[in-house]
């Protein structure tokens, strides 16, 4: 569907959409995506407009609506019987095994080692406080100053294609 060559390009600017910073900047920058693509992938861009009602979670509630309720409303005594035998039934999978869980945290060392040289790397750092929440600006990658212009920017979101929405977006 996809030209080989443009593939890696194309994966990475969908990743990227997927960090966008709120619903505001995402469907701008989804518009712009949408408009940078379309001259290269038509039919990508064609399959990407239309959305898929086929994920994970759509499946699994159509697993307990055919094998557990067959789509019938419940009497809540017998719902409350019924979502414990659904978690004990699911839960099995775990107990044979075929699903891995952590009961601590595991972290390697060369995460604690980098997260510990962010921390002392001298980035410069803005907060803002709104309705009881506060947001954090920080620079992205090697930059350690960030400006309230460069933040005004991203806020105001005044750019115009979608390689300066990543370029701009995601230097802070």
């Amino acid at each position: 569907m996809v030209k080989k060559s443009e593939q890696e390009d194309l994966v990475n600017d969908v990743e990227s959409l997927q960090l966008a910073q709120d619903e505001r900047i995402f469907i701008k920058a989804s518009n712009l995506f949408v408009k940078k693509w379309s001259k290269k992938e038509l039919n990508f861009i064609e399959y990407f407009q239309n959305e898929c009602a086929n994920n994970a979670l759509e499946v699994t509630n159509n697993i307990i609506k055919k094998e557990n309720t067959l789509r019938e409303r419940l009497l809540l005594s017998r719902f409350k019987v019924l979502a414990f035998e659904i978690v004990e039934k699911w839960s099995k999978c775990y107990e044979r095994g075929l699903k891995k869980c952590n009961y601590k945290q595991t972290i390697s060392l060369e995460l604690w080692t980098t997260g510990y040289q962010w921390v002392k790397s001298n980035k410069s750092i803005f907060s803002t406080e709104c309705d009881n929440l506060v947001q954090y600006d920080i620079p992205a990658g090697d930059e350690t100053k960030i400006t309230n212009v460069g933040i005004d920017v991203v806020k105001k979101m005044k750019w115009y294609t979608f390689d300066q929405n990543q370029k701009k977006a995601f230097a802070i």
